[in-house]
């Protein structure tokens, strides 16, 4: 919980002292790589809080939910703190408020394609092999990546998109990521 609030509170101090940007990528130096924060007593990045203590320390793929980059293309961001108490439900909380997105991920049923945001291409290896989920039958068509991504993805969907994911066939499209700056 304190490193998901320490990502999400210096991209915040980020976007202000840049003096609110279109976008985040607009700002130099590069904001995810400039270790420029002292957290915890140690020297860090954005992508060192991201990819070495949330995804390579916790191994933990719902931390791609509540994590905020400020761009319109990126999850919610939760409106509060993340607590350590009951910190599964929050991020099980999360999880299934962007998988139920249609803005991000959506089901088309006539189409038998799953749009995904541009996050579970990035990161979809980190749902590879979780434990207590099991590949959807059907689904060979797809890379190890994909296939893992759409049975994680499905147990947040309602009953008649499972369905169609489990007639197999599926064509995967991801969508084009929104990096102007989320103002809402």
């Amino acid at each position: 919980a304190f490193w998901i609030n320490a990502y999400n509170a210096l991209t915040f101090q980020t976007i202000l002292e840049a003096g609110v940007p279109a976008s985040i990528r607009d700002i130099k130096p590069d904001p995810w790589e400039n270790a420029r924060w002292d957290v915890a007593g140690r020297s860090v990045s954005l992508n060192w809080i991201e990819h070495k203590r949330l995804r390579e320390q916790l191994r933990e793929p719902r931390v791609h939910f509540v994590l905020v980059c400020a761009a319109r293309g990126c999850p919610a961001l939760p409106n509060r703190a993340i607590l350590p108490e009951g910190l599964d439900a929050q991020l099980d909380r999360a999880t299934r408020a962007f998988f139920q997105d249609a803005s991000r991920n959506r089901v088309d049923r006539a189409g038998k394609t799953v749009h995904l945001s541009r996050i579970l291409d990035w990161y979809g290896s980190d749902f590879e092999g979780l434990e207590g989920v099991k590949v959807l039958p059907g689904l060979e068509n797809l890379s190890a990546k994909e296939a893992a991504v759409i049975s994680y993805m499905a147990r947040h969907l309602s009953e008649s998109d499972r369905a169609v994911l489990g007639q197999g066939g599926i064509t995967v499209v991801y969508n084009e990521y929104d990096w102007t700056l989320n103002r809402r």
